[in-house]
This record gives structure tokens, C-alpha cells and sequence, in this order.
């Protein structure tokens, strides 16, 4: 476990760019967001110490820099043993008092530009259209249990051919790649998941059909200008919450147990959380948290924890996913509903 390894957890894919320091990579940074190469990653390198802890990273934008220890504790807010932990490195004995762990602040996002949303917005009902007449879309969705009139009610699509457009065309800045030409907007061929919030469409993702382990691209792909919050699907005037990875999956809670709660899709469970849905989540008299049975969900669950101390975390009853799961004939909306009752009947008697 290294600091390529962790910054790839969060869909980042660090290019290698020399061979100084046993290999030396650069990628956007996750703290600031900013460019695709002022985050530099020295992978072997030893800290300050004369010691190997994960190696080195350093922004030239926001000035962030330091070990992979670090990197976790400033990233997600970990002690210095629960970072150690995370990287399986045995923690020292420290003489000096351990770092004062940062605030976790939630930072406004921008809407996407009226531009943006007009062409996402087309975009999303040509390949609603598409899916239509799409086996294979369809096929893939019914799978998952999503019934025709789900499919309908969420606007999802299919994009049956690749297409890259100009990103001024969708209202954004043009940027360069690291060797001078024009970065494009990508729309891969896949299922497209759009989200919706008052006043538009503000983002949109593509699962991308021809994704294999080890392809040096995500699986889900989130189109450029899209609104960097999670998706909320669901009548958020109701008293839970129900906070998971997967757009889908929450998608299909939804179609199941629309009145019990509303969603909260992080579309990662490393994303950081926006001060929109931080003060919404603050208003539900109980929030529930379902992590993927992985590492990066054991990891997100101490992160969530330390901002929401009296959230509560479920399980599925059997399966990785909720989505896996309902494809394994569970019942989402019994299991949901059991949840909350036991929760609630633990609270009275506590």
C-alpha cells in the first residue's frame, strides 16, 4: 500500500512523468481540485524522518505536502494510529504531541452554468431515447431490478457511441493536456445516470459498458461541469436519510422504499462533502449509513463517524451492495423497514 495506491481509491489515476525518487507521478489534487499535474506522488520516497511511510506527495498549488500518514490524516481526519492502521505501517512511539486533527469543512459548490445544464439536459433525453431500443442497456438495468416504469421515472439512458465535444460548447474553460492539446468533454458509451435537483439537471454519469478490471479508466465516469455533491434522490422533507456509494443502488432503494427515506449517493465513498448537503443531512432525525463490504467503505465509515457522531451504520444482510442484494432476492424495502424500527426501538430503550 503506497500513495498511488490511495489516490487511485479515489478514481484519480496518477500518470508517471520521470524517474527521479524511484518513479515520480502527478494527477489532480485531491485537496484543492485544481489542474491534472499539480499534484506531484513520489511513491518510494522516505519521509523527513529517514523513514518509509507510504511516500511522498506534494502540491504546487495548494501547498499540501507530506507521507502517505499524512496524506490520510489531512485527507480524512484520522489519528495518527488510525492512519498507520490504514496503511498497515506499526505506529511509533511519538515524543511530541500528536497533530491537531483539521476541521472537517464543508465548502459551497457553484451550479452548473444554464449552458451546461441545456446540453446535459439533451443529452440525457436523446439516450433515455436511446435506451429505449437498446437490449443491452435495457437488459442491464432489468437485471438490476429496475422495472420499465423506474426507467422512466429516473430518465436513465444509454449512450450507444463515444463522443467527444468541446468543452466551450458546454460552457466550460478550455484546458490543455500535459502534452498542449485540447482536453475534450468525454461521453463513453454506457448507461447514463443523470440526477436532478429544483432547478435542473446538475450531473451526470456514465457507466461505461466496455469496463474491465484493471482498465486504467473508472467504471463510472462523471461528465465534466457536472455539480461536485452527491447525488440526493427522494423526498428529503422525510425524517431519514439514507447515505450509500452507488447512484444506482440508491436509485433502486428508491423504487423500493420511496416513503421510508431519501438517498444520499456520495458516488464514492472517499468524495468529500459539500455544505448543502452537510446542512440538509443535519436536519434528518436519523441517518443511516450503508458502506460497500470493502476497505474504502471500512474507511469512509470512520471519516462519516467522526462529522456525524450519532449516524448509524447498517449492513446489508448478505452481499457487497445493496443493489447486490436485491439481484440475490432480498427485500430492500422489508430489510429498510426492520432497520429502522430496530434502530428506533434500541433509541427508546436507551
Amino acid at each position: 500500500m503506497n500513495l498511488i495506491d490511495l489516490i487511485e481509491e479515489l478514481n484519480i489515476q496518477p500518470k508517471r512523468k520521470a524517474a527521479t525518487h524511484g518513479g515520480e507521478y502527478c494527477s489532480p489534487c485531491p485537496f484543492c481540485k485544481e489542474g491534472d499535474d499539480r499534484f506531484l506522488i513520489w511513491p518510494q520516497r522516505q519521509n523527513k524522518n529517514g523513514e518509509y511511510q507510504g511516500g511522498r506527495f506534494s502540491c504546487r498549488k495548494c501547498g499540501k505536502y507530506g507521507d502517505a500518514i499524512t496524506f490520510l490524516r489531512q485527507l480524512y481526519g484520522l489519528s495518527y494510529r488510525e492512519a498507520c492502521e490504514r496503511m498497515r505501517i506499526e505506529p511509533k512511539q511519538r515524543n511530541s504531541l500528536p497533530l491537531k486533527r483539521p476541521m472537517l469543512k464543508s465548502k459551497i459548490v457553484d451550479e452548473p452554468s444554464d449552458l451546461w445544464k441545456e446540453k446535459a439536459n439533451s443529452f440525457v433525453e436523446w439516450s433515455h431515447k436511446q435506451l429505449l431500443n437498446n437490449d443491452e442497456g435495457l437488459s442491464l438495468l432489468r437485471e438490476r431490478g429496475f422495472s420499465d416504469e423506474s426507467i422512466d421515472h429516473f430518465v436513465l439512458g444509454y449512450n450507444p457511441q463515444l463522443f467527444f465535444r468541446e468543452r466551450t460548447d458546454w460552457g466550460l474553460v478550455q484546458e490543455l493536456k500535459e502534452e498542449g492539446k485540447v482536453r475534450k468533454l468525454w461521453l463513453p458509451v454506457g448507461l447514463v445516470i443523470p440526477t436532478f435537483a429544483d432547478d435542473g439537471i446538475i450531473k451526470v454519469k456514465v457507466r461505461r459498458s466496455g469496463w474491465k478490471e484493471g482498465d486504467k479508466f473508472p467504471k463510472y465516469v462523471e461528465v465534466s461541469g457536472s455539480k461536485q455533491i452527491p447525488s440526493i434522490y427522494g423526498d428529503t422533507s422525510l425524517p431519514f436519510a439514507l447515505i450509500l456509494e452507488s447512484e444506482l443502488d440508491a436509485l433502486l432503494i428508491q423504487q423500493e422504499a420511496a416513503d421510508l427515506v431519501y438517498c444520499v449517493a456520495l458516488g464514492g465513498s472517499t468524495k468529500p462533502l459539500d455544505a448543502q448537503t452537510d446542512q440538509l443531512l443535519r436536519t434528518a432525525s436519523l441517518i443511516l449509513f450503508l458502506p460497500d463490504f470493502d476497505e474504502a467503505g471500512a474507511i469512509a465509515w470512520m471519516k462519516w463517524k467522526k462529522m456525524f457522531p450519532t449516524i448509524q451504520r447498517i449492513l446489508t444482510p448478505c452481499e457487497k451492495s445493496a443493489g447486490d442484494y436485491f439481484q440475490n432476492s432480498g427485500d430492500l424495502r422489508e430489510w429498510i423497514e426492520d432497520t429502522i424500527k430496530e434502530i428506533r426501538r434500541k433509541t427508546i430503550r436507551g
